[in-house]
């Protein structure tokens, strides 16, 4: 983690220009079609993105996903964004990116692919 912090409720506050790193992901052979995040925007600030990145920190863009705005958008609530494919085992990076802004991130998940019927 890179200039994120650990909330009173467990959720990982994350601003503009901070990151996590997740070590050791394994997608297997489908990988996922989607990203889902239960956040919380703690500001409303156009241009603030979540951006999960495959490897390391500056490595491909897997998902991309702005979060919502608005009264609605301080209380917890899902997102999803599409992914890329990607497959096998592989360290990710959520990255908060923008001039300004933050979300405090309670999880996330994937959802895979569907098995592929022979």
């Amino acid at each position: 983690m890179s200039g994120t912090q650990l909330g009173d409720n467990g959720a990982i506050v994350g601003g503009a220009g901070s990151w996590i790193h997740f070590a050791s992901i394994d997608f297997g052979t489908a990988g996922a079609k989607l990203l889902r995040l239960q956040l919380a925007s703690l500001s409303k600030t156009p241009g603030f993105k979540i951006q999960l990145h495959a490897d390391s920190v500056a490595g491909p863009i897997l998902a991309t996903l702005a979060p919502a705005g608005g009264k609605a958008a301080a209380r917890y609530h899902s997102q999803t964004a599409r992914m890329k494919k990607l497959t096998g085992v592989h360290d990710l990076y959520l990255v908060f990116t923008g001039k300004s802004g933050s979300v405090a991130l309670s999880w996330f998940t994937f959802v895979p692919q569907p098995a592929k019927v022979k």
